[in-house]
């Protein structure tokens, strides 16, 4: 007793140990093993990743670096080249991508200052369809109901409006029936909104086809109940042959030749281009709404993007509206997500001729079709 209170072996001493069989040991199955490490393992939100424009010939390690030396490597978990000519970065918390956006948001890779933004924009667009002009139910109407459903407005309603197939035909209001739109704040829910005052007709989105017509469940159960039931008497197949005689005269002529046909050349046609003034004017609440934050105002930006295409220099003509260049830029980033497809075409070719000219001066500046040429589709 006193050689096992000292821990001495004890050679009398008998020790039983239960030996699994090696069956038991593999008896988890695959889908087991695997759901336990994905519970494990963390996969981050949209809200923690920022993007950076991607510049040729430089490796996502470089981003790193430049990055690393603001925030801690640590805090970096994810980072790859996605399309559209971007590079998307996922930090370890929403927090710290706040903190970078105010405090920095850029780096500075190859003598090029890159400008940082959120993968999720926080605004986004909503559409009201089959809002009828007829019964006249005032924006503030519809403001109201969507500020009961908890969503901060950033631009006020407008229509929406459609391309004319005629240059002389004006661009006129949605007529299928008028749809509205607006940008809000993202939100992660739906609501359908109705007008509770009785002076007021109530709203239903149904969906409408391109041709005006209207279908829904309703209409096809009337149609389905007011149809009349009827059987099919099955008709007998006749027992007695029927000789085709042959014919005694002989057939017309046919002639097998094909006569030329002339063919016309159809005309394209053209689209009437929208003015800038009419692309930017969704913008212009945007801006009033954040006139202290950015570089130049909406009537200032307006007029740069009228101008820009007649000067083979824009850098020397963006200073005579602000000496502020990073934070121009700062600004094409923040309202580029809100643009319209042919807006946002503008705006890539305007940061790549100033890119162009700031860093690489002594070297013509790019013509708008050669930009276009090297640049990928954008998505709406």
């Amino acid at each position: 007793m006193d050689n096992e209170k000292q821990g001495d072996y004890v050679p009398n001493s008998h020790l039983s140990l239960s030996i699994p069989h090696p069956t038991q040991q593999n008896s988890q199955s695959y889908a087991s093993i695997t759901t336990k490490n994905q519970t494990s393992s963390k996969f981050p939100d949209k809200q923690q990743a920022v993007l950076f424009t991607s510049i040729d010939d430089v490796k996502i390690e470089d981003y790193l670096i430049a990055l690393g030396s603001i925030v801690n490597p640590k805090d970096i978990i994810f980072a790859s080249r996605i399309s559209q000519n971007r590079i998307c970065i996922y930090f370890s918390s929403k927090q710290l991508v706040d903190n970078f956006l105010k405090n920095y948001g850029s780096i500075k890779i190859s003598n090029q200052i890159l400008t940082a933004r959120k993968l999720i924009t926080p605004s986004q667009r909503i559409v009201l369809s089959g809002v009828c002009p007829s019964t006249s139910i005032p924006h503030s109407i519809l403001e109201a109901e969507l500020i009961k459903l908890g969503l901060n407005l950033l631009s006020p309603i407008n229509f929406l409006k459609i391309n004319a197939s005629r240059p002389e035909c004006p661009l006129l209001p949605h007529n299928e029936p008028t749809s509205s739109d607006i940008f809000t704040q993202r939100t992660e829910f739906t609501n359908t909104i109705g007008s509770n005052d009785e002076s007021h007709q109530n709203i239903s989105t149904t969906p409408v086809n391109k041709d005006g017509s209207v279908h829904s469940e309703k209409q096809n159960e009337e149609n389905t109940e007011s149809m009349k039931s009827f059987e099919t008497v099955a008709q007998g197949t006749p027992t007695v042959s029927v000789k085709r005689q042959i014919s005694q005269s002989t057939p017309p002529h046919e002639d097998l030749e094909k006569q030329p046909t002339l063919k016309i050349a159809k005309t394209k046609k053209i689209k009437p281009d929208k003015s800038i003034h009419d692309e930017m004017q969704p913008l212009q609440r945007m801006f009033e709404d954040n006139k202290n934050n950015l570089a130049l105002k909406f009537n200032q930006t307006l007029n740069f993007f009228e101008a820009a295409p007649q000067n083979t220099n824009i850098l020397d003509l963006l200073k005579t509206y602000t000496d502020n260049v990073p934070g121009f830029l700062n600004d094409l980033d923040t309202i580029y997500p809100q643009c319209s497809r042919k807006l946002k075409t503008k705006i890539t070719n305007i940061k790549r001729k100033l890119h162009h000219q700031i860093y690489q001066p002594d070297k013509p500046t790019p013509m708008d079709n050669e930009l276009l040429s090297s640049q990928e589709s954008l998505n709406t």
